[in-house]
């Protein structure tokens, strides 16, 4: 996929080296589990879409959602251990920033009632 030129390791020291060593071991790792994921994504295609998915009853369907949610689920529990033994937590989005209440107390206040007819 990528057109990367290959690297020379001997040329550089020790510890660049390892750094580089652990950084294709990782991407290496990274491309298996996209791999698993989509074969995962079309076993479920083809559970969902394929010749047959009209043909299965409902408990056979069940079967395999059942079968291809445990395989996802083993995916991400690798990639969470795999984010734990780095140091990383899991990630969470920021909270937002909104600014709802929070005016400058330079604006004016103006209090309006408005009374029924």
């Amino acid at each position: 996929m990528s057109n990367t030129p290959a690297i020379n390791l001997s040329t550089l020291p020790a510890d660049q080296r390892a750094a580089v060593e652990a950084l294709m071991q990782e991407v290496s790792a990274l491309k298996e589990i996209t791999t698993r994921q989509e074969h995962l994504i079309a076993e479920l295609n083809h559970a969902l879409h394929g010749k047959r998915s009209e043909k299965l009853t409902e408990d056979e369907r069940q079967l395999a959602f059942e079968d291809l949610t445990i395989a996802v689920e083993e995916v991400e529990a690798e990639k969470e251990a795999r984010a734990a033994s780095k140091g990383e937590g899991p990630r969470k989005k920021p909270a937002p920033r909104r600014n709802i209440g929070n005016l400058p107390a330079s604006l004016p206040r103006i209090e309006t009632v408005i009374e029924p007819d």
